[in-house]
């Protein structure tokens, strides 16, 4: 994988022993982002469970060299402070040094609510990689979008809830294309018995974006920080 910085388009291949070449620099790992979580949730408002992020391509480069440069301990203690509500009670890291395969984390977390559920609550489920900040502000833009690279990013979440509880809300089942096939945003939710199983999808599927099309891009970040500011509603079931 050469360097992000690099791909920028054709590149010349130098080869003294016969003529060289022009080729085209691109990506040949797809850059995905796999985050899998199962929680429990008891009547304090506290989360328990196991959190498992599957990474490749750059999303893997990038986290291979994060892991190199920082202790486990400090790697944990950034880990916790991007999330001030999240406790890691262990940890482990799978094929961390094969770069030919995908590198997995594997995390037990405790996340606290800071209160009791009470006789209702209100549970954002979109704990980790949410989009909180549009990054299209211009009113017009005179240049291509450049991603670099194609992505995508998948997070699933299986959140077990009091049986003193019932659910009498749930994030909207949504989907959101960009024109031209240029990335999609789905989420789907559902109940069963007392489980709450969620799926979001986000993709990113070109390197480049016209002008034309920034105001497209915009519009889906747009939709994306609204549809990931939607909540669980849970009320105390009548004795």
């Amino acid at each position: 994988m050469v360097p992000i910085r690099t791909l920028n388009g054709e590149a010349r291949v130098i080869n003294y022993e016969k003529e060289g070449n022009w080729t085209y620099l691109e990506p040949t790992i797809n850059s995905n982002k796999n985050i899998n979580s199962k929680l429990t949730l008891n009547a304090e408002g506290v989360f328990t469970g196991n959190l498992f992020i599957r990474k490749t391509g750059y999303y893997a480069q990038k986290q291979r060299k994060k892991l190199a440069s920082l202790s486990k301990d400090s790697y944990l203690d950034e880990v916790e402070s991007k999330h001030v509500d999240l406790e890691v009670e262990d940890y482990k890291v799978v094929s961390k040094d094969l770069i030919e395969k995908p590198i997995t984390e594997v995390f037990k977390v405790k996340i606290f609510m800071n209160e009791d559920l009470g006789n209702t609550a209100r549970i954002n489920p979109f704990i980790f990689e949410r989009i909180n900040v549009n990054p299209f502000k211009l009113k017009e833009r005179n240049y291509p979008v450049d991603f670099a690279h194609p992505f995508k990013s998948t997070f699933s979440l299986s959140l077990t809830i009091p049986k003193e509880y019932k659910v009498s809300k749930l994030p909207k089942n949504k989907a959101i294309a960009l024109p031209n096939k240029g990335g999609t945003f789905i989420i789907k939710s559902e109940q069963k018995d007392n489980t709450i199983n969620l799926y979001v999808s986000f993709s990113i599927n070109r390197k480049t974006y016209t002008s034309e099309e920034y105001f497209a891009l915009k519009e889906y970040f747009k939709q994306i920080i609204i549809a990931e500011n939607s909540f669980i509603l849970l009320e105390k079931n009548k004795v």
